[in-house]
């Protein structure tokens, strides 16, 4: 629910994203959706699996109609490990996938949903203790944020992420 509420509050403050020179200007928003849950009970631990989607939109603002759209996307996801006694700071997880459309008219908003990801937690039971040692009951991945890039005939044009800050960690690497 918090991952929800900050995603939408980032949405609601996103501006339309514009690179001056190309002439384009696309408006992007995204909002992270469950599309499916699993739990299993194993000796002394409670298991979740969910899958998520991003719902991403982008609306052409160019006033003028696009041809040959292609989205690219990075899905950032920062995995935990409760019997982690050292704290040790994870890699986070990365999903690419991309999006082409033929054509954006203007004014024209299209939504898609990403590829899923796997976020997992698990949690003690009563009663039981990691071998390790960790005091922490419970973990569970978090969806860190995304990454957008909009092509045009095959030259970049614009570029989202959510969060910001997602650049000074991170690195684009094209597949």
């Amino acid at each position: 629910m918090k991952t929800s509420i900050r995603v939408l509050f980032a949405v609601i403050f996103s501006a339309a994203s514009l690179c001056a020179d190309s002439g384009y200007s696309f408006a992007i928003t995204n909002a992270a959706r469950k599309i499916g849950a699993e739990k299993e009970a194993k000796k002394g631990v409670s298991l979740a699996k969910e899958e998520w989607v991003y719902d991403i939109t982008i609306e052409n603002k160019s006033f003028k109609d696009v041809q040959n759209v292609e989205i690219k996307y990075i899905i950032f996801e920062k995995p935990q490990n409760a019997s982690d006694v050292a704290k040790t700071k994870h890699e986070m997880v990365r999903k690419q996938g991309e999006k082409t459309v033929p054509a954006i008219k203007n004014l024209e908003k299209i939504t898609f949903a990403t590829e899923s990801i796997e976020r997992a937690s698990i949690q003690l039971k009563p009663g039981y203790v990691w071998k390790s040692g960790s005091g922490k009951r419970q973990s569970k991945d978090a969806m860190s944020g995304l990454w957008i890039r909009i092509y045009v005939d095959g030259q970049q044009v614009t570029g989202f992420m959510d969060p910001t800050k997602l650049s000074a960690d991170q690195k684009w690497d094209d597949k």
